[in-house]
């Protein structure tokens, strides 16, 4: 049976388009294919001082401060990713975990 994605049962990596805004120190989630959860996602920085959180489209944080295993709902456009306690360029890499494949990285000037 085939699916959109490919094989039923197997991982493939999904596209992911993300912009930076460095006015509000934050990744902006642009394009994402369906059903792709944030706990499916391991957020990294270059700036070990650097901390952020996964915010929806209306900035309500969906987890704690440098989580993303407990949330459950799936990555929207509009939603953030927010980067505090830290000034400088801070670059963040997304890698999807199923495949531990890099979906990208974008630099924001804090």
């Amino acid at each position: 049976v085939l699916k959109k994605k490919g094989l039923r049962g197997t991982s493939q990596t999904p596209d992911i388009e993300c912009s930076s805004d460095s006015t509000t120190n934050r990744i902006i989630i642009e394009s994402v294919d369906s059903n792709v959860k944030w706990s499916d996602i391991e957020i990294t920085t270059d700036d070990s001082n650097a901390t952020w959180q996964v915010q929806d489209i209306n900035n309500k944080g969906l987890a704690r401060i440098g989580i993303t295993s407990t949330i459950p709902v799936y990555v929207s456009v509009g939603d953030s990713i927010v980067l505090l306690e830290t000034t400088g360029d801070v670059t963040v890499t997304l890698t999807f975990i199923p495949t531990n494949e890099i979906l990208g990285h974008w630099t924001v000037n804090v």
